[in-house]
């Protein structure tokens, strides 16, 4: 339907703030901003119309009971995937964001549409300030792992953009550091998944009462 236009990729954006880091992924497509909204939108559900490369790694969706389980609640939704998890809050149609809220690392990530000649910018941004033990982490472990799911992810929304739907597999292959990274982080988040999903249904139930 769209013809695939080219990538450019930023990595470690220089920043004169103390110990904060911002990693940039910005791809041009060939489609109008419409239609890649609804693309955007469906990001971290776990269905089929989902642009993160879930057959790796699940992606997810919650609210609390009785609310719409794919709806994009402000500061009550989390997403997330596997044991990671984000606080929605805000889509405007242009501007995706959710906070990043861990012992570790408080920040935010989210999509920019913008239109262009050619069509739409799509730009993934992460913005984050680690602890000293965050930064350790990230450098050595989940910065490749995360520069793979975001040029999964902009890979997979062009595909969708060109035939309808969104791919079942994803075809970018993952570099051996990243999958390093990947393999000894799933060990470690294996034994944590059951304190994590806890977690992550505990604060979607507090959010919600809290919500006005």
């Amino acid at each position: 339907m769209w013809k695939q236009h080219g990538t450019r990729l930023a990595r470690a954006v220089p920043d004169h703030r103390v110990n904060n880091m911002k990693n940039i992924h910005v791809r041009e497509m060939t489609a109008p901003i419409e239609v890649v909204r609804p693309w955007i939108e469906a990001g971290w559900t776990g269905t089929p119309r989902d642009p993160f490369p879930r057959d790796v790694l699940k992606s997810w969706r919650k609210n609390p009971p009785g609310a719409d389980p794919l709806a994009l609640i402000p500061n009550v939704t989390r997403v997330g995937h596997g044991p990671f998890s984000f606080r929605f809050e805000s889509w405007d149609g242009e501007r995706w964001r959710v906070r990043v809220e861990s012992n570790d690392f408080q920040g935010w990530h989210g999509f920019d549409l913008r239109t262009t000649a050619l069509g739409c910018r799509v730009t993934h941004t992460i913005e984050l300030t680690p602890s000293l033990a965050g930064a350790v982490v990230w450098h050595a472990f989940i910065a490749p792992i995360h520069d793979w799911v975001v040029e999964a992810i902009l890979d997979r929304l062009e595909e969708a953009l060109r035939t309808g739907e969104m791919p079942t597999v994803t075809r970018r292959k993952m570099p051996w550091r990243a999958a390093v990274s990947f393999t000894l982080l799933g060990r470690f988040a294996g034994l944590r998944m059951g304190i994590a999903k806890h977690r992550v249904d505990s604060s979607v139930s507090k959010a919600h009462m809290q919500a006005p």
